[in-house]
């Protein structure tokens, strides 16, 4: 018990720590208002991050129970359902965070904190890395491989504390948060390998729906960053980034990121509230007919 508890307790030390430390060093480079600024940036996705995790955090039950069973195929299957649906609600979570950046400032802080919305952006590509590499983490500890979590905590500190020495004093609080993204960004790369040496023969897969996602994702970020630059007809920015979403859904069924199979399993869950019934089932039915139309696309 000790052996598999205490890297896992060094790792949320290593969290901690980070976050902690992070501070402590910001404090020294920055002035009291980059500081300010950052924090509040920082504070705000991590309301959102937080939020995120209880998704991937309830894989840990199943992926444990078909260790348990030896279930190797299944665990693999399952694992990578789960992988590519927390992947795409990460990269949603981003890009939401990310276009409406000013008018979320506004509405969680006040007009003084806009100065923040540029760190803000960068860090709402975070999720994109970190929220995805949920489902990862809960793969080692179902696998019995706590060390893995705790060395991938370990390069997220490196990474992060290294970037700000190096680029913090140049950057100021832009600086700290490309610090923050990139030990995410390490942190998740490395773990996509750590999973390539457990389940190998569906590695490629893996890989391939963390490019579809970008593919997505990154365009979308800059088209809404682009339309967010012009200041004038503010009301019409708000509008043109919001009607986004429906090019990124068709993007999505096409990519099959989402599939059929995923509206059925939507359909068939128990809901207790009838709007939440309802609304599940407009949904279902308005996703379904472009998920028949790509399915009947795809090659056999």
């Amino acid at each position: 018990m000790f052996a598999y508890c205490l890297p896992l307790l060094g790792a949320r030390a290593a969290f901690l720590s980070g976050q902690n430390l992070g501070k402590v060093l910001l404090a020294k480079v920055l002035d009291a208002t980059q500081l300010g600024y950052f924090t509040f940036a920082f504070q705000t996705i991590e309301r959102f991050v937080e939020l995120a995790y209880t998704l991937p955090s309830s894989l840990l039950p199943s992926l444990t129970h078909l260790v348990a069973l030896e279930e190797r195929e299944r665990l693999g299957y399952i694992f990578d359902q789960a992988f590519r649906l927390v992947q795409v609600a990460a990269c949603t979570l981003s890009w939401a965070v990310f276009a409406f950046a000013p008018e979320l400032t506004l509405g969680v802080g006040s007009a003084l904190f806009l100065p923040s919305t540029n760190m803000l952006r960068v860090l709402a590509l975070v999720p994109i890395a970190r929220t995805a590499q949920q489902p990862l983490t809960m793969l080692f500890q179902a696998m019995r491989r706590p060390g893995s979590v705790l060395t991938l905590a370990l390069i997220k500190l490196v990474v992060e504390l290294s970037c700000y020495f190096l680029i913090v004093p140049r950057l100021g609080g832009m600086g700290a948060a490309w610090a923050n993204l990139a030990g995410a960004v390490a942190s998740f790369v490395m773990a996509l390998w750590f999973t390539g040496q457990l389940l190998p023969e569906t590695a490629p897969e893996r890989s391939a729906v963390v490019t579809r996602s970008l593919l997505v994702t990154v365009p979308l970020v800059l088209i809404a960053w682009s339309l967010s630059m012009t200041n004038a007809h503010s009301v019409l920015t708000v509008i043109a980034r919001a009607s986004l979403v429906v090019p990124a859904v068709v993007a999505l069924f096409a990519l099959r990121l989402i599939t059929r199979y995923d509206l059925e399993k939507l359909s068939a869950l128990p809901l207790h509230s009838p709007f939440a019934r309802r609304a599940r089932d407009i949904v279902v039915r308005a996703a379904d007919p472009m998920a028949r139309v790509f399915e009947a696309r795809r090659p056999a």
